[in-house]
């Protein structure tokens, strides 16, 4: 999802293998996501995390992203219930 006007895209989950986490696999993914939408004239990332992933908010800081805003509407999984986090990266 994204905004031509605005040059925002909305990333979805991104995920690493439990075998090649720890070895920045993920802050290579990024890397290269970033570049890639820059060079597409993208300006703004924004991502969407479950805020009781703390591995996932603690990679989306790492690589350079604001905590900006966790959704009061509840996330509902099939065995809990949570609430996102959004943040964004300018490029």
């Amino acid at each position: 999802l994204g905004d031509v006007y605005k040059r925002q895209v909305m990333a979805g989950f991104t995920w690493t293998a439990p075998a090649w986490r720890g070895r920045g696999v993920n802050g290579a993914m990024k890397s290269a996501l970033f570049s890639a939408l820059a060079h597409a004239g993208v300006r703004e990332v924004w991502f969407r995390a479950d805020v009781e992933n703390t591995a996932s908010c603690r990679a989306l800081e790492t690589c350079g992203a604001e905590r900006v805003r966790v959704d009061d509407a509840p996330r509902v999984y099939p065995d809990r219930v949570s609430r996102s986090v959004f943040y964004r990266r300018a490029l």
